[in-house]
């Protein structure tokens, strides 16, 4: 019973490596830290607290670029500015992955979610806000946005309990809507607006679902 056991999970290890034979050819020759096999690297981002520790982590000593698994998934990080800014405005790179699918069956299959042609003939109708010109003139918003940052950034340095993700959500809401409504009602945007508060309720319902 135990050699039939021994080798149904032998069988399912090889085909589950040879089916992903690609992708540790490029795992090989980008590198990057090593995953339990169906598992990847998934355990070392269970906790939020350490998130982006693990990925620094990775960085320093795989460099950019690396590969990471979640799961049978294996994703190539980059932190390189130059290597990001080629693949983002490259055209062969806007095919959305299928994390992207599962979000528009929740927001829609907007710009955001959207793969080329629907991709292509949309962007075309937003170049114009992306204007140098036009940029220009939110500068004062990020500027003012960034100070809000930095200060309540220095007044919470010594407080154990301060989460960053909660101020640079408020931070990143509140340049959307000044940017993109206006004149926001409310200067500032806290932790109990119903905006925010519905965004969060929007991305546990996804993380659940």
């Amino acid at each position: 019973m135990l050699v039939r056991l021994l080798l149904i999970f032998i069988s399912l290890l090889t085909i589950y490596l040879w089916s992903n034979i690609n992708k540790y050819k490029l795992y090989w020759k980008l590198g990057g830290p090593f995953g339990l096999p169906f598992l990847g690297n998934v355990l070392k981002f269970m906790q939020v607290e350490s998130f982006l520790k693990n990925f620094s982590e990775f960085e320093s000593k795989h460099g950019s670029p690396y590969c990471c698994w979640l799961g049978s998934i294996c994703f190539v990080v980059i932190s390189d500015p130059d290597a990001m800014q080629t693949i983002l405005t490259s055209e062969n790179c806007t095919t959305k992955t299928f994390f992207y699918k599962f979000l528009s069956k929740y927001i829609g299959d907007g710009l955001f979610t959207s793969s080329p042609p629907k991709w292509n003939n949309r962007v075309k109708f937003i170049k114009p806000v992306f204007k140098n010109k036009v940029l220009e003139s939110y500068y004062p918003e990020f500027n003012k946005q960034g100070d809000y940052f930095l200060q309540i950034f220095s007044e919470n340095m010594e407080n154990k309990n301060f989460s960053i993700f909660n101020i640079l959500k408020n931070v990143t809401l509140n340049i959307t809507l000044q940017t993109l409504v206006g004149d926001y009602s409310k200067n500032k945007i806290d932790e109990t607006d119903e905006i925010l508060l519905s965004v969060e309720s929007m991305k546990q319902l996804i993380i659940i679902v």
